[in-house]
């Protein structure tokens, strides 16, 4: 059975919606021009928030948005999609905002089809800039940069270190903060929560 390309066209449309709502918390991460990427790691870790990040830092750099193309491969109405669907993913964005230029390819949590790396393999190999995330077994970074033959970057990605988690729930440090009470309390308190809770927010 082949995938309701209208489908794929509302998934694109919905999370391309969602992306401008999003306020992300930067990670200090910075990405190469024109390289392709692969981010794994266990679940709520911060994967997707790592291609949210370098999506909304392309569209300050004067990228439209018609030109990302954002998929994520968890959303109920992808599962049934299969690896022989996936052009069709292509063949809906340049329905959708034409074919002048190649979109900038994001595909979260893409293990979750078979046989995704040949068809991710043969975009990287059609010159086009992508993006993965993935997050079990067959997403080993060894595994992976052994199957996409160089053509990605792979990328560990981890929890908040606590720094990052004092940034994510706001809490301002100001010089000799170790020095004030009301500051101080606030670390501890912070620290209290990420030591028991861990990183995810």
């Amino acid at each position: 059975m082949v995938m309701n390309k209208d489908i794929i066209k509302q998934c694109i449309k919905d999370k391309r919606d969602e992306i401008l709502s999003l306020d992300v918390v930067k990670r200090p991460f910075e990405f190469e021009e024109r390289a392709n990427y692969v981010f794994v790691g266990l679940r709520r870790v911060g994967k997707s928030y790592m291609l949210y990040q370098r999506v909304l830092q392309l569209l300050e750099q004067g990228v439209k948005i018609n030109n990302i193309l954002f998929v994520n491969f968890e959303d109920e109405r992808l599962s049934e999609i299969t690896h022989n669907d996936l052009n069709l993913i292509l063949e809906a964005h340049y329905e959708m905002n034409g074919s002048e230029t190649k979109p900038i390819i994001f595909f979260d949590e893409i293990q979750n089809v078979e046989h995704w790396d040949k068809f991710v393999r043969r975009l990287a190999d059609a010159k086009y800039t992508v993006y993965v995330t993935g997050s079990n077994a067959k997403m080993l970074s060894s595994d992976v940069a052994t199957t996409l033959g160089g053509r990605f970057l792979i990328y560990d990605v981890y929890p908040y270190t606590f720094s990052e988690y004092l940034n994510a729930v706001s809490v301002e440090l100001s010089d000799q903060w170790q020095f004030s009470t009301i500051e101080k309390s606030k670390v501890m308190a912070a620290f209290e929560t990420y030591f028991k809770f861990g990183a995810k927010l």
